[in-house]
Parts: C-alpha cells; sequence; structure tokens
C-alpha cells in the first residue's frame, strides 16, 4: 500500500509539458515587478488550484515545483514568502484544514487579476506625480545649488503627468476590451 501511495503522490505531482511551459511564463513574466518565483507559484495555483476544494498546501507546492523544475528548485521558505506575497496582493486566498496546514488557492480569474493589476498601477503612478509635485514645490528657487535637483524633478514630475494622463485613457480602453472577453 505505501508504494500506491507514493506512486499517487508522484502522478499528483506531474505536469504536462504545456503547464510546465506556462509556468515557466508566468514566472519570467512576473519577474519583472514582482519575482520570478511568485510568477511560478501564482502560475501553478491558476491551473491546479483555481477552487478552494482544489486548494494546494506549502508542501504540495514545493512537491510540484520542485519534481517538475529541477534546474529552478525551492526551498519551503520561498514558498511561503511567496504565498505571503500572492495573499496580501489578493492573488490567492487560503484556508486552514483539519491537519493545521494552509490551502491556498485563486479567487479571481485572471481577466479580473490583469484589470485589478492595471487599475493598481494607475493608482501608484498618480502617486508618484503627486509626491514628485511636493518635491518640485519644496525646493526654493532662488536656491542656486538647488537649481539642478529642480530642473530634474520637474522633468520627472512632467514624464510622469503624461504616463499617467495617457495612461489612463489607455486603462479605460483595455478595461472595456477585457471585459468582453
Amino acid at each position: 500500500m505505501g508504494k500506491l501511495i507514493s506512486t499517487a503522490n508522484l502522478s499528483d505531482n506531474s505536469l504536462t509539458d504545456p503547464e510546465k511551459r506556462f509556468i515557466e511564463f508566468l514566472g519570467h513574466a512576473f519577474e519583472i515587478r514582482r519575482s520570478y518565483n511568485f510568477g511560478r507559484i501564482f502560475a501553478l495555483l491558476i491551473l491546479r488550484a483555481d477552487t478552494q476544494e482544489k486548494g494546494l498546501d506549502q508542501q504540495q507546492i514545493l512537491e510540484k515545483i520542485n519534481s517538475n523544475f529541477s534546474k529552478n528548485k525551492i526551498s519551503i521558505s520561498t514558498v511561503s514568502r511567496v504565498l505571503k506575497s500572492l495573499e496580501l496582493s489578493n492573488y490567492c486566498e487560503s484556508i486552514p484544514t483539519e491537519n493545521r496546514r494552509r490551502k491556498y488557492f485563486t479567487t479571481s480569474s485572471f481577466k479580473e487579476l490583469t484589470l485589478m493589476r492595471l487599475s493598481q498601477n494607475f493608482i501608484e503612478w498618480k502617486k508618484f506625480t503627486e509626491d514628485l509635485n511636493l518635491i518640485k514645490t519644496s525646493i526654493s528657487p532662488k536656491d542656486t545649488n538647488s537649481a539642478s535637483m529642480l530642473t530634474l524633478v520637474g522633468t520627472i514630475h512632467l514624464i510622469y503627468q503624461i504616463i499617467v494622463e495617457d495612461y489612463e485613457k489607455l486603462l479605460k480602453s483595455v478595461s472595456e476590451r477585457i471585459q468582453n472577453l
């Protein structure tokens, strides 16, 4: 019976080639703003834990990643850290289980998460323009030593203003198109 359990666990951990490629793809896509492992674990949750009932605990996530990606293995502490970040960012949720482990699962569609992230980008960039404006107004134009900083901050502020204005239009258009998918 021990062999049956280990064989079942082995087959539970195997991923198809398209799943592996998708996990690697999201790993690299998320590497830009988050981390490679953030993207890989998120991809695994999308593929294998898209409901509360299908949720995976930390150990299951570790085993699925490490048994399928021998060149890019991860530690349990990395899994724990990434899951905490995923939860804080609303990419997943967790529930306790009877054995005191937590099961993690995705809670929103990829479409909803994309729209959320795009909206958060807009909010962040808008805040950047506000912060830069505060810095700019705090610099005395009479102070000759601050002239170059005033120019630099002013230029960056204008760049972010342009980004925010154009991004707001783009966000509206993209949101409408994604909603219709």
